[in-house]
């Protein structure tokens, strides 16, 4: 067949058979494998009103969000456990002091010590939220069972974070983190709800970075306001992976951009979120070696299933021969999610909204 030549209504057919019978060799190990598996969710702040519903939404999105997300919920069960745990602190307590004594007098922790403090009264603790840049690392790391970290310097317990697998850590500025945290707790313990905005004013206080976030939120809501000021939006790395598609697609057609550059992978993977597929959270306890012979490509800590690619391959062959003579729309493309696949039964979420881009 000529390169420009259309393919018969046979080849076409033939071709697609061949591919229906590799999709049915995968099916049946990986549907039971992404049974198993949590799948994740795009981000979508109209459900987001208060601090601690954004944070419970970014434990279901990848990358950094996840970080915060995992961290948040494991602080709450440490919080309500009988042997509370201490925050060892590195840093200024006369910014953070009164924030972490009242976590304290709470009894949502035991107590506030540096890590100098901790040791020479030789406390034991079998958990303990370590906040900043400490000391006495080998010490700390010997005798706490159950450690979270939050320093923007990558630094925890050796061997705590594997490639792809980031637990009990946040690798943030704690001016940022802590008050965000410390809203989150104030939601599901005390039953305080913190709005978004409130929350950001609040954490301004406690250190550049909080301020900074803060003041972009400002600059972010002039630049709406003036009807001359235009707005370009460039987009890079995995924002669709990292489950950010609603958001971008929100800024869209809420028309707070005018103006996008973006990547062609992130245009590819916009397409598997906008037909309804879905991204997965990575477990370690499966190598790298067992996720290839299941089809399934890793992302940092996501899991993209082969078969979201060959289904994106049949909706590109069907709308494109279909598209011939006509005019060309990224929506004939969206459009295309009842294109009915052999892999339909391992897609959960194929008819749901997703969003992409």
């Amino acid at each position: 067949m000529e390169p420009d030549q259309k393919p018969s209504n046979k080849q076409r057919n033939s071709t697609r058979a061949l591919r229906t019978d590799r999709m049915k060799q995968k099916h049946v190990s990986l549907k039971g494998f992404l049974g198993k598996m949590q799948k994740l969710e795009p981000l979508n702040l109209a459900k987001c009103a208060t601090v601690g519903e954004l944070v419970d939404g970014m434990s279901r999105c990848s990358f950094g969000a996840r970080m915060l997300g995992d961290v948040a919920a494991t602080l709450v069960k440490w919080a309500t456990a009988k042997e509370k745990a201490v925050i060892i602190f590195g840093g200024d307590l006369r910014v953070f002091g009164p924030l972490l004594q009242e976590a304290t007098k709470k009894g949502w922790f035991s107590a506030v010590e540096s890590s100098e403090s901790y040791l020479a009264k030789k406390i034991r603790s079998k958990r303990a939220l370590i906040v900043g840049d400490y000391t006495h690392a080998e010490e700390l790391h010997a005798q706490i069972d159950e450690l979270i970290f939050v320093n923007p310097d990558g630094r925890c317990r050796p061997g705590q974070i594997k490639d792809g697998y980031f637990p009990n850590v946040v690798f943030a500025d704690p001016g940022f983190i802590i008050p965000i945290l410390w809203s989150v707790l104030r939601e599901r313990l005390d039953g305080v709800k913190v709005a978004i905005m409130a929350g950001l004013k609040d954490a301004a206080r406690f250190g550049p970075i909080s301020h900074e976030v803060f003041r972009a939120v400002h600059v972010w809501e002039a630049m709406q306001r003036d009807k001359d000021c235009t707005v370009f939006m460039t987009l890079s790395g995995a924002m669709t992976v990292a489950q950010q598609s609603l958001l971008i697609c929100d800024m869209i057609e809420k028309e707070r951009v005018d103006c996008i550059a973006s990547t062609g992978a992130l245009m590819a993977h916009g397409l598997i979120a906008g037909v309804g597929l879905s991204h997965y959270k990575y477990d370690p306890s499966y190598p790298d070696s067992v996720l290839a012979t299941l089809g399934m490509n890793r992302v940092t800590d996501t899991l993209e299933p082969e078969t979201n690619f060959d289904h994106i391959d049949d909706v590109m062959n069907a709308v494109l021969w279909d598209l011939e003579g006509k005019d060309h729309s990224p929506a004939h493309f969206h459009s295309a999610r009842e294109i009915s696949l052999p892999a339909s039964a391992i897609r959960q979420s194929a008819r749901h909204p997703a969003g992409g881009l």
